[in-house]
């Protein structure tokens, strides 16, 4: 990876040009070879000419043009007359001044020159763009600047870069689609199967069973991949599998290219296979490979598959993974996180959708809670509450506790349910009973007002009044006292227990 800047010091320069209506003139290419320069690492903008022991070639500029209103560029050719040298760092300057506009930091690059019947030498250009405001008009640069000016070569790499960190975003550091690359034991052989894994991004793919080399009991097997190809050829993913006592990492080599490293299995003491590869993406991805079929749905099977988008309406339930799936305690506790639920959570998944979001928001509407239901049982179901006079935790049962702010059931067992009356207070408790009645032995007398006929008192006592036309008094003796009679003073009832809903 390269880096480029713009110096501290051409800012000035060019300052000072604008302020004498002078152009700006980079004239001269300075190549050097700085030992131990790592071109990933940022530029100082101070940074200024190296020293002279390590400059390995000055030219004047060979072209320039440009390439939009604020950017222009400057060019160097070098033919095959020129060499031999490595150069990783080149720098742009007026060389009248000796002002240093431009720096860039560069992998090590080798310049040879043609000795007749010796070596072919090669040509090398190297461009450098300046991009500032005005920068066409303060260079007075009217020549475009022709396609092979610009290198591209920036862009590529960057274009590479981010499909990598796409496939990262995708796939995590490692994961392996099926059975690709998985190793497996053959008498005393060992082979990773044909198939394809990302690995750092890089999408690596074989055609055929791979062997793997000196393979020893109690070892891991490692899969190592980096993306390589020269500049004008087409760039892969080459991958190769390593079997280490030691634990093996990411590294960049001594080419300073990077390489992405994961583990993919394990050999045990007997010599026995242990696969450790990630198998499939993100959480944040659904896979197409393993999907289930609207007649797994419909027949409630049991397959570790994945329940794609388009079967949701059918399923009742989102998308599922076979990594970072939910818990049945995830589905029971209504979990918020993004997580995949199995086949075979999808059925008690369904109970609990429609459990707490629909049938609960509705019964709520329907009948809140606290409403007392007639239950036909000694003890209250589950998700339910009595109406015994019983404590119960307000911190649990929130909306009981906006009824029974005391944090106690009232108790239903003996008490009936009577409409609020004017000024009285809800839940307020009203004692009644029943008043006896009957007849007790002693004699006394009652003042009767009869228009004819009979009256019967309990006991043996009866007397009998006439009368043809008007209203008669009498005076009578009744023997007996008013009592009452049966074991219960209220009036017939079927026992229910009372219950409502725990929220």
């Amino acid at each position: 990876m390269s880096q480029s800047i713009i110096t501290l010091a051409f800012e000035q320069y060019k300052a000072g040009q604008e302020a004498t209506a002078t152009a700006v003139e980079l004239n001269e290419f300075v190549l050097a070879n700085i030992p131990n320069q790592d071109p990933s690492l940022p530029i100082d903008r101070a940074e200024g000419l190296p020293a002279a022991e390590f400059i390995v070639h000055v030219a004047d500029t060979s072209q320039e043009g440009f390439v939009n209103p604020n950017a222009v560029v400057y060019s160097l050719i070098m033919d095959t007359t020129i060499g031999d040298f490595e150069f990783n760092w080149i720098g742009l300057r007026n060389k009248e001044s000796g002002v240093i506009a431009a720096i860039s930091h560069i992998p090590t690059v080798s310049k040879f020159k043609t000795i007749a019947g010796v070596q072919n030498g090669n040509a090398v250009t190297r461009s450098i763009m300046m991009s500032y405001f005005g920068a066409q008009a303060l260079t007075n640069i009217n020549v475009d600047a022709s396609t092979w000016q610009i290198d591209f070569t920036a862009r590529l790499f960057g274009m590479d870069e981010r499909v990598r960190l796409a496939n990262v975003d995708h796939y995590g550091h490692a994961a392996f689609l099926n059975d690709g690359f998985e190793v497996q034991k053959t008498d005393s052989d060992y082979s990773a199967k044909f198939g394809t894994g990302y690995l750092g991004g890089l999408r690596c793919h074989s055609l055929n069973t791979i062997t793997i080399a000196d393979v020893v009991p109690n070892s891991s097997i490692y899969f190592d991949a980096s993306y390589q190809g020269q500049l004008t050829s087409q760039w892969q993913s080459v991958f190769s599998l390593t079997c280490s006592k030691t634990e093996l990492t990411d590294y960049i080599d001594a080419h300073k290219v990077q390489h992405y490293v994961t583990k993919i299995a394990e050999i045990d003491d007997d010599g026995n296979v242990i696969d450790t590869r990630f198998i499939g993406g993100t959480a944040e991805f659904e896979r197409a490979d393993n999907a289930a079929t609207d007649a797994d749905i419909d027949s409630e099977s049991k397959e570790k598959k994945h329940v794609k988008l388009p079967q949701f309406w059918r399923a009742l339930l989102k998308f599922v993974r076979k990594d970072n799936a939910a818990t049945n305690d995830d589905i029971d506790n209504q979990s918020l996180e993004q997580k995949h639920i199995l086949l075979p959570q999808l059925w008690r998944g369904i109970e609990t959708f429609v459990l707490n979001k629909l049938w609960l928001p509705l019964a709520e509407l329907i009948y809140p809670v606290g409403c007392p239901i007639p239950y036909p049982a000694t003890e209250a179901p589950p998700k339910f509450i009595a109406y015994i006079g019983q404590s119960f935790d307000k911190t649990v049962f929130t909306k009981l506790a906006e009824r029974f702010p005391s944090g106690v059931m009232p108790d239903m067992r003996k008490a009936y349910i009577r409409g609020l009356g004017e000024g009285e207070d809800v839940l307020s408790f009203k004692s009644q009973s029943v008043q006896p009645l009957g007849f007790d032995s002693d004699e006394h007398e009652h003042d009767y007002n009869m228009a004819g006929g009979y009256i019967a008192f309990a006991g043996s006592y009866k007397s009998a009044f006439t009368s043809n036309s008007k209203q008669k008094t009498s005076k009578v003796k009744v023997t007996g006292r008013i009592t009452g009679t049966g074991d219960e003073t209220n009036p017939n009832s079927l026992r229910w227990l009372y219950i409502t809903r725990a929220a």
